[in-house]
């Protein structure tokens, strides 16, 4: 049987060749993609490791506040540096400042697009404690004077002796660069980031950090390891403050890089896994339509003595040998793919110059999913061809016209109706509240408990069923759909459009089963796109209504994260000439726990002067007035004090890194939320709870006077910035709008182009299917032509059938990929105000019409092989 096996092997290398490209494709995507993220976390990894290779220990606050990128710790006084260096065994000690900031070009405009924020830190002068090297200069001495990475020393051509600029928490700074360095033991390592170094004093001062320092790093003295040093340091330590080891700290640092990379790294993994699954419908169908087509082959098999498993078996080991090549080939394109990919990266950051490093979790992962995803699509195909009787080798070639079985049909038909059902109880009858709880959470231990919203998973599987019922379904379906979409070239096609309508009906399993890999991709771009844009419209629209002012004034430094507005900028804007009211508003990381013990509301809080503030947004306020939300309070937003049974005058926790828990009286209640903001407070609740790099304002809401035009005093204010604060910008709130929601266009933008991979796999399928199809009738491909037939006929009819099945999966693909979105956008809208679904007809359009060019180009190589055929030969096959 293996001979037999290596036999149609090579007697069907073309077909099954097509059918190895779909592991091919999934396995390079997916290996590249791993090794990829293995050499980022290798880089990020090995960079921190050479950074803090002579620290021996390193003090830092215990309260920290976590997420899944990042965490933030309180700051540590500069007064306790002094307190450590008098502990026995510590040989040096020294400070590290970590802020944010941007560098200001000489036209006076920030030099990078503010997404990945230049850092700041202090040049520490100790060698074995110092981050960073120099490769040219002196470090910096003086409040004066700065060290620039030597990227955007290159980039703006700045060199020692220079002077440039760098905005930050205080506004703008003027220094002189006296030395080119970064971090790493060369000073050269590039972490995609600008950096800069400051003199500790002035890295303080312009971070906003004034007496603090982010933690602080310690040299052991001889004959003292490093636990030891921990320890004795721990012994002097107030409550609040711990010394762990530096290889503790190097650990703790390397595991938040590389979680940061491994998760987005499993995010991209997914639109692989999308592909590979679609891969197996392919190889299902081809295996499928191969069977179909040897029918006499195997019958003969069978009549000379081969049992069904021996049948069984061969068929598997095609499908293994055809795993295990498609995987070897696609994961040596996914090796050369990321050495070119990094080869681009490496213009950013610093990589390694190697080839990237195979592991045997890489290798054998790709061969295990790969030959898995060709042995598991071959498996029911393969059990029909145990079923053929030996006496059907007396039969001609057989061409599978089913519409599958009653049994199957029915099935379908329950998966879809079922599906939808779900899908109308999550949006129409589960409370938008409800979640359900997976591990309880100990509220007297500070563990919150996991709990994922009811709504959402009861949505997101009965559209993975749904669509999976097409599958099943499909062959029921294809006859009406094709129908109408064959209508157009039937009315203007003549005989052959009439043909190729029949065609595509005439085989309704083929058909779906090409189809329906078309129709993954499709549903999800368009269920991504119905989101993105019903996301994107219901912001702006939520904005638009609650604003009062005509003007926005945003830090350009990433708010919360990365800093915002320096103190002094507000009233420089207040006094512009045109300005009516300014309402300030600040988010600060925080976190509240809900009745569940589970966060609640989002990560942050809103800071406001609530005065100012209501004026400026238009919201119902509930139980109270602008003026109920006093000093020590906090007003909520009424779905999230519904989802909790909150009212006003009971009390929440909210954990500040820098204080821990603090409690707060609800005092007011507003129907929004403002923007995507549950929670807010006064100003004054935040000066002495928050740290130091989250003080600064991210946003100034202004009216202007009657009479005056916005545009003109936006410009005023603009003139203003540009003196102090140059990354800053003022706009017009529909302008504003449309730079906050770019980021999610520019996401949207992204994952098309990871769905490109699985159109593009789902475009070889057609061509797999038009090609096995053309041996299948060969001879009717030669009985038209001698009844008087064109090449050009044929290789239109051909062309008009795959336009057909890329239609049928386009349109099937948009219809439940609307339903998906719309419904995903409605259950997890729950914190968006004025959310509303918005269908982006341009792009389904456009969509719809790509399915049908791109069905256009993948037959064409199969119509020109068909239009190719001689008429004798073709007549004459068997």
């Amino acid at each position: 049987m293996i001979r037999i096996a290596l036999t149609g092997l090579r007697g069907h290398r073309t077909r099954l060749a097509l059918s190895a490209l779909a592991v091919v494709l999934g396995v390079a995507f997916l290996s590249g993609i791993q090794l990829l993220g293995n050499t980022l976390t290798e880089t990020a990894t090995g960079l921190i490791s050479s950074t803090l290779e002579g620290t021996d220990a390193v003090v830092r606050s215990t309260s920290v506040q976590t997420s899944a990128f990042a965490e933030v710790r309180q700051t540590v006084p500069a007064d306790l540096v002094d307190d450590v260096d008098d502990v026995d065994g510590v040989a040096g000690v020294a400070g590290v400042v970590q802020g944010f900031g941007r560098v200001i070009g000489p036209g006076g405009e920030p030099i990078d697009s503010g997404l990945v924020p230049t850092l700041v830190t202090n040049w520490i002068a100790d060698p074995q404690l110092a981050q960073g090297a120099l490769v040219v200069g002196r470090p910096p001495k003086k409040p004066t004077e700065i060290v620039l990475d030597p990227r955007t020393a290159a980039d703006e051509h700045i060199r020692v002796g220079d002077t440039m600029s760098l905005q930050g928490a205080v506004g703008l700074r003027s220094y002189q660069v006296v030395g080119i360095g970064g971090l790493g033991p060369t000073g050269e390592d590039n972490i995609g980031a600008r950096v800069v170094f400051l003199s500790s004093e002035q890295a303080m001062e312009f971070t906003g950090a004034d007496g603090q320092f982010a933690f602080v790093t310690l040299r052991a003295a001889p004959g003292v390891g490093q636990q030891g040093l921990a320890d004795r340091v721990n012994d002097s330590l107030p409550p609040g403050y711990e010394a762990v080891t530096g290889e503790r700290y190097v650990a703790d640092t390397q595991k938040q890089a590389g979680g940061a990379l491994g998760l987005l790294t499993q995010l991209v993994s997914v639109f692989g896994y999308v592909g590979l699954f679609v891969g197996g419908i392919i190889i299902a169908n081809t295996f499928s339509i191969l069977i179909t087509q040897r029918t006499r082959e195997l019958a003969l098999m069978r009549a000379c003595g081969a049992s069904r498993a021996q049948v069984l078996g061969s068929i598997m080991i095609e499908a293994t040998l055809v795993g295990v090549l498609g995987s070897i080939v696609g994961l040596g394109i996914g090796v050369v793919g990321v050495i070119g990919l990094l080869q681009l990266v490496g213009n950013l950051i610093t990589l390694p110059t190697t080839v990237p490093t195979l592991t045997p979790l890489v290798v054998f992962g790709s061969l295990i999913v790969g030959v898995a995803t060709t042995v598991a699509a071959s498996m029911v195909p393969g059990w029909r061809a145990t079923r053929i009787s030996p006496v059907a080798a007396l039969g001609e070639v057989a061409e599978d016209r089913g519409r599958g079985s009653a049994t199957r049909r029915l099935l379908g038909m329950v998966m879809a109706l079922g599906g939808l059902a779900a899908g109308s109880l999550a949006l129409f009858a589960i409370d938008a509240n409800a979640r359900l709880t997976l591990v309880a959470g100990d509220p007297a231990a500070g563990t919150a408990a996991t709990a994922v919203n009811l709504r959402t998973v009861v949505f997101s599987v009965s559209a993975a069923i749904t669509l999976l019922s097409f599958l099943v379904v499909g062959p029921v379906v294809v006859g009406p759909v094709g129908r109408i979409i064959g209508w157009p070239l039937r009315l203007g096609g003549g005989p052959v459009g009439h043909i190729a309508g029949e065609n595509a009906r005439r085989n309704p399993s083929r058909t779906t089963a090409t189809a329906a890999a078309l129709t993954i991709g499709v549903a999800i771009a368009t269920t991504l796109a119905v989101f993105v844009a019903s996301l994107v419209g219901s912001v702006k629209a939520g904005f638009s209504d609650q604003l009062r002012g005509q003007i926005v004034v945003s830090s350009g430094l990433g708010g919360a994260t990365s800093g915002g507005l320096p103190e002094g900028v507000m009233g420089d804007v207040a006094a512009t000439s045109g300005v009516d009211t300014l309402a300030r508003v600040r988010f600060i990381p925080a976190t509240v726990t809900g009745v569940d013990g589970n966060p609640t509301g989002g990560g942050s809080v809103s800071g406001v002067d609530p005065k100012p503030f209501f004026s400026l947004v238009k919201v119902p306020l509930i139980g109270g007035t602008a003026a109920s939300l006093t000093p020590g309070t906090v007003a909520v937003d009424a779905d999230t004090a519904r989802a909790n049974a909150w009212a006003v005058g009971d009390s929440i926790s909210v954990f500040y890194p820098q204080v821990g828990a603090v409690e707060y009286p609800i005092s007011l209640l507003f129907e929004g939320p403002i923007g995507t903001a549950s929670f807010l407070m006064p100003m004054e609740n935040l000066d002495d709870v928050t740290a130091v790099a989250f003080r600064q304002d991210a946003l100034y809401y202004i009216s202007v006077t009657p009479g005056s035009d916005p545009t003109v005093v936006a410009d005023r204010i603009d003139g203003e910035l540009r003196r102090v604060a140059p990354a800053a910008k003022a706009q017009l709130v529909p302008q504003w709008l449309d730079d906050t929601v770019a980021t999610f266009n520019l996401a949207l933008n992204l994952v098309y182009v990871m769905l490109g991979f699985t159109v593009l796999l789902s475009l070889f399928g057609i061509v797999n299917t038009l090609y096995l199809s053309i041996y299948e009738r060969t001879r009717e491909l030669g009985l038209l032509r001698s009844v008087g037939a064109t090449r050009v006929q044929v290789r239109r009819l051909v062309l008009a059938e795959s336009v057909i099945m890329a239609s049928i999966g386009t349109s099937v693909g948009i219809t439940l990929g609307v339903w998906f979105g719309a419904g995903l956008f409605t259950v997890l809208s729950g914190n968006i105000a004025a959310a509303t679904i918005h269908v982006p007809w341009v792009q389904l359009v456009v969509l719809g019409l790509g399915g049908a060019i791109a069905g256009m180009a993948a037959g064409w190589w199969p119509a020109g092989r068909a239009a190719r055929r001689p008429i004798l030969s073709a007549i004459g096959y068997e």
